[in-house]
């Protein structure tokens, strides 16, 4: 069976979130094969680099509807800014942030190269609304936590002698009992 025969079977809607699926795949790529000699950088390693002086140029580079950082070293070597436990490139959603993370990191000057740039392609998944929402369940768990540390610290520093389990639980059986008039739980 030849090749067209094969696609001729696949629905036209199938077929075409592959083909852009691949297509946002070939463009990721793009950036990471231009040159073989690339490798990642993470900020760390980026502030320690620019500390240094290892850094001889920062480009902020469009591609799609994403912005990513290309670090020119002083050793002739290209490479990309990286998420912390990945080597895949690190995404901004605009220039802004990744200028604020340059300038975090000890780099004043950058170039902008936005050729590639098409603001049409933004991830609409990882929008503001989504990462405040995210920022907000830490917060409500981080105040937990500290609420829970707090009634466990009082717990431990009351000055009253323990009561054991036993009795704890005899207590609480003979109260659920008055609650509920004497008549015993269906097993």
């Amino acid at each position: 069976m030849c090749k067209p025969a094969i696609l001729a079977r696949i629905e036209p809607v199938l077929l075409a979130q592959d083909l852009s699926s691949m297509h946002a795949q070939s463009q990721k790529s793009r950036l990471i094969d231009e040159d073989r000699l690339m490798h990642g950088m993470t900020i760390g390693q980026l502030r320690a680099t620019a500390g240094a002086g290892g850094v001889g140029g920062v480009t902020i580079r469009a591609q799609g509807g994403g912005f990513f950082v290309e670090i020119a070293t002083r050793s002739g070597q290209n490479t990309f800014l990286v998420k912390a436990r990945s080597s895949e490139p690190r995404r901004f959603g605009n220039p802004s942030s990744a200028l604020l993370v340059l300038r975090d990191a000890g780099i004043a000057i950058a170039r902008i190269d936005a050729t590639d740039w098409n603001p049409d392609q933004k991830d609409m998944a990882r929008s503001r609304q989504s990462r405040a929402d995210a920022l907000r369940g830490a917060h409500e768990a981080a105040a937990y936590n500290q609420w829970l540390a707090a009634e466990a610290k009082a717990a431990i520093d009351d000055p009253r002698p323990s009561i054991p389990h036993d009795e704890v639980m005899a207590g609480m059986d003979a109260d659920i009992a008055a609650l509920s008039g004497g008549k015993k739980k269906r097993a």
